[in-house]
């Protein structure tokens, strides 16, 4: 595992940036498996528990690394624990019909809009299926293609706009022709009812 730097400790709301490797976000606790990484706190993601005690962050980031990471429940139940209250979750990977989600060998899932509505309370899925007792609220899930360089990139940002405002539409008509590069969901920690943003 690892000890934490303190790093600004009851200076104002604490970011964790889980698998942070060499780009850790400013001011951010960085956590990675890696001794060439930024991190603060050396640890490999698929072990549980983290080196944090419960309700310690208020701002979560996993940019890229949840798709490599073997028990998504498993961790996202401990990204749960650590988090405070209403924390905010964000979570970054690449929609599942890009090629590059597949090409990676080192990536173990693939997501779509929905893939994360399995975590959240007020949804079906985690009614009916009932993987994890962690529960997170789904505020948002944004569908990302950033602009290519050269004539003709600004359709890929309109592609983004137009799949975020669309999901069910995207996915089922235009994804398979037109894929994004990656999705990122915006979730809300909820513990005991409470600790969504209004």
């Amino acid at each position: 595992m690892g000890t934490e730097r303190p790093a600004g400790r009851g200076a104002g709301p604490r970011l964790l940036d889980l698998g942070c490797g060499r780009n850790k976000r400013a001011g951010a606790v960085g956590v990675d498996r890696s001794l060439a990484s930024d991190a603060d706190v050396v640890a490999d993601l698929d072990r549980v528990p983290y080196p944090f005690a419960d309700d310690s962050f208020d701002d979560i980031v996993m940019d890229n690394v949840l798709e490599h990471l073997g028990d998504v429940p498993a961790v996202l139940a401990e990204v749960h624990r650590i988090g405070r209250p209403g924390a905010r979750l964000r979570i970054l990977v690449p929609y599942f019909r890009l090629p590059y989600a597949a090409i990676d060998p080192t990536h173990r899932h693939l997501f779509t809009a929905q893939s994360l509505s399995y975590f959240d309370a007020g949804h079906p899925l985690y009614r009916r299926y009932g993987y994890t007792t962690a529960d997170f609220e789904v505020r948002s899930v944004r569908f990302d293609s950033p602009p290519a360089a050269g004539v003709g990139g600004w359709w890929r940002a309109w592609l983004g706009r137009f799949a975020t405002r669309h999901p069910v539409f995207y996915e089922y008509r235009l994804g398979h022709l037109l894929p994004v590069d990656g999705l990122t969901f915006d979730l809300r920690v909820r513990k005991d009812g409470a600790g969504a943003a209004p």
